[in-house]
């Protein structure tokens, strides 16, 4: 409701290191504000997509980036109990990538966050674009 401040709510996206999908410390306190915002707006969807840069070839990114939307959604709901159930999840891999410097590869590793409108649909979690792939690591 409009009381709380639960409408037109801005996250900023979550970045990821080179051929990564480890939570950077420096995300967690971003992080923090969002799952406030969601415990306190229980009726808020967040569309979540995941990104890559344009290194490495199309299936790879397909399924870094799906590491990386799971990887935010894994660390909400296991730091804040946040329901997956209210995650859009998309993973882009680098379908918009076009940066060649390391500064515009950084802004296109990432995991935007964006409330979700009453028209916007997609599964919560779908299945792993290309499974049998190891696209980045998380240690």
């Amino acid at each position: 409701g409009a009381c709380c401040g639960c409408d037109d709510a801005v996250f900023p996206s979550v970045h990821f290191d080179k051929d990564r999908y480890d939570i950077k410390p420096e995300f967690y306190a971003h992080l923090s504000i969002l799952a406030d915002k969601m415990v306190s707006c229980p009726d808020m969807m967040i569309n979540a997509t995941g990104m890559t840069d344009k290194d490495d070839n199309d299936k790879y990114n397909e399924q870094l980036s799906w590491n990386r939307v799971n990887a935010v959604i894994d660390y909400l709901n296991k730091n804040y109990g946040i329901d997956r159930n209210r995650f859009i999840v998309n993973f882009e891999g680098e379908s918009n990538a076009e940066g060649t410097s390391r500064a515009a590869q950084y802004r296109e590793r990432k995991v935007s966050l964006t409330q979700a409108g009453p028209n916007d649909k997609g599964s919560s979690n779908p299945a792993a674009p290309h499974p049998g792939i190891k696209a980045g690591q998380n240690d």
